[in-house]
């Protein structure tokens, strides 16, 4: 996840570079903007996931920094930080559809916090991204240009190391339940699932920490004699691709 810090008082970038543990939250990138011009290049250029923005800043204030943002495709999350307590000012960011109004001196718990449901909620947005273009992939056969970029930063967003893809032809199992199996055997497995046929599904499997090819087919053959009933008449059968690193799609 990348990160931008808006405050024109460096002593706020110093406190939170130094009481933060950023790499533990998820954060990868963070740049640095000191006033609201800079803020909103900085947002065009850099793209963040998470912003935090005072909101007064010499050239342009945090909230008309973020009216310039208004209906912006892939606007950032924001949590604003902010020494004035004013009611005016709660709405204002609210229509903005800010996440989080903090007051100054930061609260250190309450920002990670914060934190914390910003990566967790962007990665699920990103999930739910990645299964539309995953499924109109399965059925289109074929991604545009902007799709595929944007299944490569659904993939970087959501943590994934490696990934692979099954074939599933399972009978009358349902598709949760399936993808609930496979979860619950790893947690590293993040599976995303679109149905073919009445019986078959295509699933690209992400998995989030490093994983051998043995150990994933042990998983699956583990999962189909699970759910699949009698080993001489499984109703339910699982093909394997090879692991792949990085996104590759």
């Amino acid at each position: 996840m990348k990160l931008l810090i808006a405050d024109d008082q460096t002593s706020l970038h110093t406190f939170l570079n130094k009481m933060m543990d950023w790499t533990s939250l998820g954060i990868k990138e963070i740049q640095h903007a000191y006033d609201g011009r800079e803020t909103l290049q900085l947002i065009k250029e850099f793209s963040p996931d998470i912003v935090i923005l005072d909101i007064q800043m010499p050239l342009m204030s945090g909230i008309e920094t973020l009216q310039e943002l208004e209906g912006s495709y892939n606007k950032p999350k924001t949590i604003i930080v902010s020494a004035h307590d004013e009611f005016t000012y709660a709405c204002e960011a609210l229509r903005l559809e800010v996440y989080q109004y903090l007051l100054k001196p930061v609260d250190v718990v309450l920002l990670t916090k914060t934190i914390q449901e910003l990566v967790a909620g962007i990665q699920e947005e990103q999930r739910t991204r990645f299964a539309h273009l995953f499924t109109q992939l399965v059925h289109a056969r074929t991604l545009d240009a902007d799709s595929l970029a944007a299944a490569e930063r659904a993939f970087q967003l959501m943590e994934l190391k490696q990934y692979a893809m099954l074939h599933i032809v399972g009978g009358s199992l349902r598709e949760q339940t399936i993808k609930q199996c496979l979860c619950e055997a790893d947690s590293a497995l993040i599976p995303i699932m679109t149905q073919k046929t009445h019986d078959t599904y295509s699933c690209f499997l992400g998995i989030s920490s490093a994983m051998q090819e043995s150990r994933l087919i042990e998983l699956c053959q583990e999962m189909s004699h699970v759910l699949g009933g009698d080993p001489s008449e499984p109703s339910l059968i699982i093909g394997v691709s090879s692991i792949h690193s990085g996104c590759d799609a």
